[in-house]
């Protein structure tokens, strides 16, 4: 394909996930002459479980709330996703964590406080906006921690 001189191409990857008026959506320029990527997002906590399964075998499920919105996942999932609209509106969250064992036993518990981050993963002035939750599984003691991607 022939571009013209001063054309610009711009490549990205397409979202998933998530839903409201900016959730997953397309990204697109919110003002004339913008160029945007197409990266998507979503509102929420997203945690790595891989640790989980590695370090605690008898580990059966993984009960994660965001506030009092709680999912629960298996530990050998790669990824815990836990999507939130209404966190948009906040500035902090509660996020615990409890990994079970056979018959429901508690085996770890965890708890941890975090400000919520506005993220536009196409850069300043382009869409999509999502709101997320900045922690992350420490790999060796399986507790909830600050991630180092959180701004």
């Amino acid at each position: 394909m022939a571009l013209g001189s001063g054309a610009l191409v711009v490549a990205g990857c397409g979202g998933s996930g998530g839903s409201g008026p900016n959730a997953g959506s397309p990204a697109g320029p919110s003002a004339p002459g913008l160029a945007c990527t197409e990266i998507g997002c979503s509102s929420g906590l997203q945690l790595n479980l891989r640790p989980i399964a590695q370090r605690m075998p008898d580990a059966r499920r993984v009960r994660l709330c965001l506030d009092s919105h709680c999912r629960t996942f298996s530990p050998r999932d790669p990824l815990a996703m836990l999507t939130e609209l209404r966190i948009r509106s906040r500035a902090n969250v509660q996020v615990t964590m409890a990994i079970l064992g056979a018959g429901g036993k508690v085996l770890q518990r965890d708890a941890q406080g975090a400000r919520i981050v506005r993220t536009r993963p196409n850069g300043p002035g382009c869409k999509p906006i999502c709101f997320q939750v900045p922690l992350a599984l420490d790999a060796k003691s399986l507790r909830l921690t600050q991630s180092l991607q959180s701004g």
